[in-house]
């Protein structure tokens, strides 16, 4: 018997059309299939359902690294070098989902630290950098928060999860040192002044003296 999608099975096999609606006959399966919202992703391993945001499968620790997550941090790679404008590159890197597996997100950490120009955050010297390359790093360095944050929730548990912390901590201080590359400058030239002033005041006392 033939499968009416309107009506269910009873159309004999070789009808062109339902005999019950006139619905014209596209398949002789008597199944109905069905399609579910969303995908269900298992452990190959032992069948564990895993859910958002696991890096590990929860029953026997197998690392969730599928191919698919692999071949998207590939594809990034190629659309970003062959992004023809600086607004398509930013476009990029703010649009790419951020992976759950430790591998993925320990090689996006790299990546994103690895691009960010450190002096482009500093007043005296971002002068050499253009504007493109300021927001080019400060797009980076926004992702590299991003990536940060995902593996707070995914890996905080992980045995590696210090060396994350760490990268953290020094891309973080580097970035907070060339922000107060203007401000130690502005001290040290006041320091250097007052140094000077004072200097001619005592050399002018000497000199009435």
């Amino acid at each position: 018997m033939a499968y009416c999608a309107n009506r269910g099975p009873g159309t004999p096999t070789n009808a062109k059309f339902c005999s019950t609606c006139g619905s014209a006959i596209t398949a002789t399966s008597e199944k109905r299939h069905q399609e579910y919202d969303g995908t269900v992703h298992k452990c190959p391993h032992c069948g564990e359902t895993l859910g958002s945001f696991l890096g590990k499968c929860p029953s026997c620790g197998l690392e969730a690294r599928g191919l698919e997550a692999s071949s998207s941090l590939n594809e990034f790679a190629v659309k970003l070098g062959a992004a023809d404008s600086v607004e398509e590159r930013i476009s990029l890197i703010q649009a790419f989902p951020i992976p759950n597996s430790r591998e993925d997100i320990f090689e996006f950490l790299i990546l994103a630290s690895s691009n960010i120009e450190f002096d482009t955050f500093n007043a005296l010297k971002s002068n050499g950098f253009s504007s493109d390359d300021k927001k080019l790093s400060k797009a980076w360095a926004t992702k590299f928060e991003q990536v940060y944050a995902k593996a707070t929730l995914v890996l905080r548990a992980d045995e590696h999860f210090g060396y994350v912390e760490q990268l953290h901590q020094q891309i973080s201080r580097k970035i907070c040192f060339a922000k107060r590359g203007f401000l130690r400058f502005l001290i040290v030239w006041l320091a250097a002044m007052a140094g000077f002033i004072s200097l001619c005041f005592l050399m002018s006392a000497l000199e009435f003296d």
